[in-house]
């Protein structure tokens, strides 16, 4: 974390005077452009409209329900007879029982997230309305800090702590973490704890699902090891492998696939390549996010970080870096999947967070350190980098005049 201080605003000259008539030619010049490239305004407005309505939300929903609908109904059963399973007796029960679980708990978390309201800041009031400041967490470490004041031009309201402003949705959500096109919906303080579950259920699901449709294609009664099916394969396209290497081993996957459907069931072969098809994007994107929610740091704070001040005293702020809010690994969970977490896990349930730690969120040990460091710094050595504004740091002090910043 480092030190800033805002100047005294230097008086006008004659330069300046030249460089306004500049700048307002060069406002009418950009006004005219955006008049003529109105069209694509418009187009832009149509896009972010769909991407956030109810039509947008089902096809996502379609697309990424089909693997766990499927499954359940059409290919476990068959699955689960390739491993030698007889229908109702209890390891089949079993088994069915715990994929349908898994299908249950990832839709579920996943439309909770699409519809659940991820944190309105509209009707937020700030701790010190006069000034727009919110207390900063953790009074028993002994600090008494404000965070500097953040307004929001576009939605006319002062900005919580880790709040940004979704530029989709249009409107500002409190501890952001990112706007997901997947659910069409911003990930923050309400439904943060849908998005980690509906990941943690899908890598579970999908990784059962992989086992049980690699197994059932491998213990077929026509196929009893894979070299006897694979390797003949490369054989049949020997030719072709030494022309283009890439277009006959696209055949031999292709010829794998089709022998398994012949000797094992369509829905054994649907059921393994959807499966193999959604683990890509769902431990490509999944991974980060859930590294990120144990470590309590937002993708906006890892994408735009020393973006959120505290005020030290007037006029000096101290940026926060992207670890200031981060404890144990457990404690950050709780964070954003409230005190039932553990039955969250077990059933298909909605989030309690608790919304004052939301809004005055406890620094860690580490923060608290490197802030007390700070103010001793600024009383020892003072400030010794300047800016004009606050709009330099990244922030808006509001729309009042004698605002002091």
């Amino acid at each position: 974390m480092g030190l800033r201080q805002r100047q005294e605003a230097p008086q006008e000259t004659d330069a300046d005077v030249d460089g306004q008539l500049n700048q307002e030619e060069d406002t009418e010049c950009k006004t005219k452009e955006c008049q003529r490239h109105g069209g694509h305004k418009e187009s832009h407005e149509c896009c972010r409209r769909f991407l956030g309505s109810p039509t947008w939300k089902c096809i996502t929903l379609s697309v990424v329900g089909f693997t766990p609908a499927f499954g359940v109904v059409v290919a476990v059963p068959e699955m689960l007879g390739g491993w030698g399973l007889q229908p109702w007796t209890f390891s089949w029960l079993m088994n069915y029982c715990f994929a349908a679980w898994l299908a249950t708990q990832f839709l579920y978390n996943f439309m909770a997230c699409q519809w659940t309201d991820a944190g309105n800041c509209k009707t937020i009031k700030p701790t010190q309305e006069v000034t727009g400041q919110f207390q900063m967490g953790g009074e028993e470490s002994g600090l008494d800090l404000l965070y500097a004041p953040n307004w929001c031009a576009k939605c006319s309201h002062w900005k919580p702590p880790r709040s940004h402003h979704c530029s989709t949705c249009n409107r500002c959500v409190l501890r952001m973490d990112h706007h997901c096109p997947f659910t069409g919906n911003c990930i923050g303080a309400r439904n943060h704890g849908h998005f980690i579950l509906f990941y943690f259920f899908a890598v579970v699901g999908l990784t059962y699902s992989l086992v049980l449709s690699v197994g059932a294609a491998y213990s077929t009664d026509h196929i009893s090891k894979w070299h006897d099916l694979i390797i003949p394969k490369f054989k049949e396209h020997n030719d072709l492998l030494k022309q283009h290497f890439m277009t006959g081993l696209i055949g031999v996957a292709i010829s794998i696939m089709i022998e398994v459907a012949t000797k094992k069931g369509i829905a054994v072969l649907v059921q393994l390549v959807a499966t193999t098809l959604a683990f890509i994007p769902v431990l490509g994107t999944g991974f980060p996010a859930c590294q990120m929610a144990w470590g309590n740091v937002t993708t906006m704070e890892r994408m735009f970080p020393m973006k959120e001040y505290v005020q030290l005293k007037d006029k000096v702020y101290c940026p926060l870096g992207p670890g200031f809010y981060r404890h144990s690994g457990q404690e950050n969970l709780k964070t954003i999947m409230g005190p039932r977490w553990w039955m969250r896990l077990l059933l298909p349930l909605p989030g309690q967070v608790d919304m004052d730690h939301m809004l005055m969120p406890p620094p860690s040990g580490e923060g608290i350190a490197a802030l007390k460091e700070r103010i001793q710094q600024v009383q020892t050595d003072g400030v010794k980098q300047e800016v004009k504004n606050c709009q330099e740091l990244g922030f808006d002090p509001g729309p009042r005049s004698d605002q002091t910043v």
